[in-house]
């Protein structure tokens, strides 16, 4: 078995000695985000047709290619605790597991098939609100009360690109004030729009199970609709994977995502 050695590349090299990465269907609007706004480590096999690679943007691991003849003890000892991996490879998840055993946490996901999803179809969802309660899109001349968004998504995702000329969202307000969104998870570099939906924080979710992720996801679908653009979901839990099949999303590809938390 070949020891895997690695070798730095560019993103722009990368690009061109191996384009299909912005194919693979795993997280691949975060991968186009990495590359278009960030300045991620790449290591490759081979520097010229590269059957291995590595992209680095902590804290997270973008892993492809197939590492089922490769030792990869060397690479593996040197990651830190409390980073995140996407395998876009079986083997690579085999030898994760291998390797980090009771360590390495497993997150289910599933993309989900968009194409019977249609502005029409999701019309029979559409609910009035409470009065207090009320869903508007996102402008730029309104920033005074969605810390919500700008902390969980503007600020880490949009640094480089303006929220509103790159992305959209609506937001749901109780007395002018957010307690969710739906918007698009990350910059427009494509046709399509990778939804994001929350309902209150976590330490407080009085608002969940009323309904509102519903509502909040009709209207931004609506706005993709409108705007030619392929909604992309993928669910990272039991909740969010209900509401796609409710709204009519088809389970495509059952995934993980991987959490080393101690070593």
């Amino acid at each position: 078995m070949n020891r895997l050695k690695l070798y730095d590349l560019s993103k722009e090299e990368l690009l061109q000695v191996y384009p299909e990465i912005l194919n693979h269907p795993l997280f691949h609007t975060y991968t186009r985000y990495i590359l278009e706004d960030e300045y991620p480590q790449i290591y490759v096999s081979e520097i010229d047709h590269p059957k291995v690679v590595v992209i680095l943007t902590p804290p997270a691991y973008m892993l492809y290619g197939d590492v089922t003849d490769f030792d990869v003890t060397d690479f593996l000892e040197n990651i830190p605790n409390n980073y995140y991996f996407i395998a876009h490879h079986e083997s690579w998840a085999i030898k994760l597991k291998e390797f980090f055993g009771r360590h390495l946490h497993v997150y289910p996901r599933t993309l989900f098939d968009s194409s019977s999803v249609t502005y029409e179809s999701i019309q029979q969802f559409k609910k009035e609100l409470p009065e207090d309660v009320s869903i508007k899109l996102i402008t730029k001349e309104e920033t005074d009360n969605i810390d919500m968004l700008i902390g969980d998504l503007i600020h880490p995702y949009f640094q480089h690109h303006d929220f509103f000329k790159h992305g959209f969202g609506y937001g749901l307000f109780e007395d002018h004030k957010m307690i969710g969104f739906c918007a698009t998870n990350f910059p427009l570099f494509t046709e399509e729009a990778e939804v994001y939906v929350r309902v209150d924080f976590n330490s407080d979710p009085k608002h969940r199970g009323q309904g509102f992720a519903t509502q909040l996801s009709v209207c931004f679908l609506e706005e993709c609709f409108g705007r030619n653009l392929t909604p992309i979901w993928d669910s990272a839990n039991e909740v969010s994977e209900n509401l796609a099949k409710k709204l009519g999303f088809v389970p495509k590809i059952k995934w993980e995502m991987y959490h080393l938390f101690e070593k």
